[in-house]
């Protein structure tokens, strides 16, 4: 298995998404690196968000998608192993 990192992960998931992007922002600090990613999915309609922790962007070691992201509620964050098993939810459409 590849390791996932900036290049293989969040640069294809920007470009894919590109227009359905809301808000895209990294912070580094003395624990790590984190990216969030709000974006409009393109399936559902919904807001959805995709988080990437890591030492630093080079060596991303969590991802988690949070489906119906709202800064109103707790939200529920899903552990993905990697940027396929990501896509897999995205385009899941619940109606199916």
């Amino acid at each position: 298995m590849t390791n996932n990192n900036y290049y293989n992960t969040i640069v294809p998931l920007r470009e894919d998404l590109d227009e359905n992007i809301i808000s895209d922002k990294t912070v580094d600090d003395l624990l790590g690196s984190t990216t969030t990613i709000t974006f409009h999915n393109p399936v559902t309609g919904s807001t959805d968000r995709a988080i990437f922790e890591g030492e630093n962007p080079n060596d991303i070691q969590s991802i988690f998608y949070v489906i119906g992201y709202s800064k109103d509620r707790i939200n529920e964050e899903l552990i993905m192993d990697d940027l396929e098993d990501l896509y897999d939810f995205i385009l899941l459409d619940e109606e199916e």
